[in-house]
């Protein structure tokens, strides 16, 4: 079969377009990376239990959502651990973190693997069957309401069940790749 020279033209031309809108959009990425590292958090730890254990690990992605239900939202990734453990009418906590538990947040974002996270700071199992940090400005204790997948990440919805929190407490605040 002979090929056209306008096709092989037309496929080049295709192919580096590709190749420009990839590059694009690596560099788009980039900058917006860069733009919400200067978005200051509070520092939560996401939690539930499965049947190998509690799980849990450091987030920043986490805000209210509602008060009427009471709700929130939290982003997982997609590849993270907990994610798997997370599902429709599950329970899970979201412990807000004060700046005493820089350590804490290190452990659960990836300094230290399975069960062993849990030996920094002062956990219990609720009534629910969910680790909390007993110590934690806020422990938020919720349902899973909705899941949503979007991108590399799931947004949960969760109905809050039960709130305790610490109002003379400060909070742990992340911005800019770092505690602040």
């Amino acid at each position: 079969m002979k090929e056209n020279v306008g096709d092989c033209d037309a496929r080049a031309m295709r192919s580096s377009q590709n190749g420009q809108q990839a590059s694009q959009d690596q560099e788009l990425a980039g900058r917006f990376r860069n733009a919400m590292r200067r978005l200051s958090a509070g520092v939560a730890v996401v939690c539930c239990a499965d049947e190998g254990g509690p799980v849990g690990l450091t987030a920043t992605s986490v805000t209210s959502l509602s008060m009427d239900p009471p709700s929130l939202l939290v982003c997982i990734n997609r590849t993270a651990s907990l994610r798997g453990s997370l599902a429709i009418n599950k329970p899970f906590s979201v412990n807000l973190l004060g700046r005493q538990h820089a350590e804490v947040s290190n452990a659960f974002g990836g300094a230290v693997r399975g069960e062993d996270k849990f030996r920094f700071g002062d956990w219990e199992i609720s009534t629910s069957g969910i680790p909390i940090l007993t110590d934690a400005i806020a422990r938020i204790e919720s349902v899973v309401d909705l899941e949503v997948e979007y991108a590399s990440h799931t947004i949960f919805v969760g109905r809050v069940t039960r709130c305790i929190s610490d109002i003379t407490g400060d909070p742990l605040i992340y911005a800019d790749g770092k505690y602040v």
